[in-house]
């Protein structure tokens, strides 16, 4: 399936780049990790709004990929 506008690289990037940030997914959930040790962060400032909106449209994508695969899965034999 084509992709116009070039999403699901967008996405992918976006992903990529939290991986990258927090690979683990504890710095910016937890202050201290399981030792008690502080947890380092990459950047210790964020532009919280921004951060939502791309994080909004990132949940949007994958609700449409959600709904899309529902109704390919709906449409089966």
């Amino acid at each position: 399936m084509k992709d116009p506008d070039e999403t699901d690289s967008v996405v992918s990037a976006i992903v990529a780049e939290f991986a990258k940030v927090d690979p683990q997914s504890y710095s910016y959930r937890y202050p201290v990790d399981v030792h008690g040790n502080e947890i380092p962060l990459a950047f210790e400032a964020l532009d919280l709004v921004a951060l939502k909106d791309v994080i909004d449209g990132v949940g949007g994508f994958f609700t449409g990929c959600d709904g899309y695969l529902d109704h390919l899965q709906g449409a089966g034999p």
